[in-house]
């Protein structure tokens, strides 16, 4: 059962090959004017894959570059800035 961080529990999710293949496509629709670096369009990537089998859809975020990209492609972003 996936539980929240602030529960003291992490879920750990492995990295596909579709993950892979969505951080390209993410790279090549934001890494122009987001300048959209390569591990966080990975990271971005697997984050919307939990998205979309309903099991979360807030990121943690500190990176703005991250949190905007998060942001437009529909996930809910938490600054531990905040």
């Amino acid at each position: 059962m996936w539980q929240t961080v602030s529960a003291g529990a992490i879920e750990v999710f492995a990295i596909s090959v579709f993950d892979y293949r969505r951080a390209e496509d993410l790279i090549a629709r934001h890494g122009f004017v987001y300048r959209l670096r390569s591990l966080d369009a990975l990271q971005l990537g697997v984050a919307l894959d939990v998205r979309d089998q309903g099991l979360g859809d807030t990121v943690v975020a500190a990176d703005v570059t991250l949190g905007e990209v998060a942001m437009r492609e529909g996930l809910s972003v938490l600054s531990p800035k905040d």
